[in-house]
């Protein structure tokens, strides 16, 4: 993705909200529709401390003691005018990939607007933790919501590819790629990422 073209389109949508941006993510995925950027989404591998650690230290801090491995899906951006089911349910899916695959994470966290907490119940099966909080770097509410890996890939096993973007369902899951077109999706990531499939 052109890292100027990322920032740009953060920067703008961010702003039209009114939001500020937080630190960077480890890696962000970036969608191009007729060869223009449209929409991002930022993942952050845990280290010990992650953006939402700002708000939700206590409820990482008891994931961390189970045991977790997680990693932070943030900064998600989309033009208004992006074909926004495909285009998010492909981000999604390579972030999903690189998250398991390669950094070994087996649960997803993530902060957002409590205005949009709904979309993420019932189109990626995210659960809510937690109350509201102030989300200090961006200026905004917040509520912390996480999905296990597995129970994610499980979906996409099931799902993954059964509905095109005309058609109708509650859930992002059916317009995931097909879970056979996953080796494709890894060799991918792998090339432009540079690890072996097996890291």
């Amino acid at each position: 993705m052109d890292d100027a073209a990322g920032l740009d389109l953060m920067e703008r949508r961010y702003a039209s909200r009114g939001y500020k941006l937080t630190r960077p993510a480890d890696v962000t995925f970036g969608a191009y529709f007729e060869g223009r950027l449209v929409s991002t989404v930022g993942i952050r591998r845990d280290a010990g401390v992650l953006g939402a650690d700002q708000s939700f230290s206590d409820e990482l801090g008891r994931m961390r003691r189970q045991g977790l491995q997680l990693c932070e899906f943030t900064r998600l951006a989309a033009e208004p005018d992006a074909p926004s089911k495909l285009v998010l349910a492909s981000l999604f899916h390579f972030a999903y990939l690189h998250a398991f695959h390669h950094w070994n994470a087996n649960h997803l966290v993530i902060e957002v607007n409590p205005r949009h907490k709904a979309f993420y119940q019932r189109m990626l099966d995210f659960k809510i933790h937690g109350d509201e909080r102030l989300h200090r770097g961006v200026g905004a509410p917040a509520v912390l919501m996480s999905l296990k890996v597995q129970d994610g890939l499980q979906h996409l096993k099931r799902l993954g590819g059964t509905l095109n973007e005309t058609g109708r369902c509650r859930s992002l899951f059916p317009y995931f790629f097909r879970k056979n077109e996953e080796p494709q999706l890894l060799r991918r990531l792998a090339d432009v990422y540079g690890y072996g499939l097996n890291d």
